[in-house]
């Protein structure tokens, strides 16, 4: 089962002191790139925060937002007195432009993280254990996330992966009359050039023969449905890192395709190997989303 490396999730929780919200996006990446900033105390959580996110997303550029509201001013606690002027000032000038009422404003400010600072700079219990609620929530939606966008992914990817099965089976109904065709351009060209040319015919059975071997594609063709299977085996486990994995072996897949092309030496096989090579490519495009 296939993983996309974008998701969403979003969570709440609380405590006596505050509401909080957390916030998790991911986009496509890489290695793992994670921004997270969080808020006043919370940053007391940062390293914790970055483990869990780290072991259970692994890859992909993440954005960890934390947003804490809260409910009243700690006993040991003051007003960020500053802080809290100018951000007021700020909003008022925007209430004033927009032509938007002030009443709610000092509602609205006392939402702002760092409004409140506690003297004793320390993060209470509760409030640390309601941001790990959250968290713990935010991943699994994320998980939840990427699960719907890969199993999306893995029909497509399989659907296309399906259509150069297809045209390797087709590669059979050129074979029969592919070789006899090469032998009998060789033999006309030079058959043009007796009057000009004297060869050993024995000879030229011997480099005929070595050269009709040099354009066998059996080895390619096995090589290639084994590649095909184990890609669909690769996609239907639960590996980790199966973007790179599956990458990897897209590559492999590309080096038969190219091989079968570069031997093909007929112009329909050749067209063939054209739409195995589109299809593979639109592969790729989508393996940069799977974790």
């Amino acid at each position: 089962m296939l993983k996309s490396m974008t998701g969403f999730g979003i969570a709440k929780a609380e405590s006596d002191n505050v509401k909080i919200t957390l916030e998790i996006r991911c986009l496509n990446s890489r290695s793992l790139d994670l921004m997270l900033k969080p808020p006043g105390v919370f940053r007391e959580l940062e390293q914790e925060i970055r483990r869990a996110v780290g072991s259970r997303l692994i890859r992909g550029k993440i954005d960890v937002r934390i947003t804490p509201e809260y409910k009243k001013i700690a006993a040991t606690g003051k007003i960020n007195f500053p802080l809290a002027e100018a951000y007021f000032s700020e909003m008022k000038a925007l209430a004033i432009k927009l032509n938007q009422p002030e009443a709610e404003l000092m509602e609205s400010l006392f939402r702002i993280p760092d409004i409140f600072k506690n003297e004793e700079d320390t993060l209470p219990e509760e409030d640390a254990a309601a941001c790990q609620q959250a968290l713990e929530e935010a991943l699994n939606k994320v998980d939840e996330f990427r699960y719907k966008e890969g199993n999306l992914l893995e029909k497509e990817i399989s659907g296309r992966i399906q259509k150069i099965r297809d045209g390797l089976n087709r590669v059979a109904g050129f074979e029969k009359d592919r070789m006899p065709k090469i032998k009998a351009r060789i033999t006309e060209s030079l058959s043009s050039l007796k009057s000009q040319v004297n060869f050993d015919k024995n000879r030229f059975e011997e480099e005929l023969i070595y050269y009709l071997e040099k354009m066998d594609i059996t080895e390619e063709k096995v090589r290639l449905a084994g590649h095909l299977d184990y890609f669909d085996q690769m996609v239907a486990s639960a590996s980790e890192d199966q973007g790179r994995k599956l990458n990897f072996l897209s590559q492999e897949i590309g080096r038969e395709i190219n091989t079968l092309g570069s031997k093909a030496n007929d112009a329909d096989l050749q067209r063939l190997v054209v739409d195995m090579k589109d299809e593979l490519e639109k592969i790729k495009e989508q393996l940069l989303n799977i974790l």
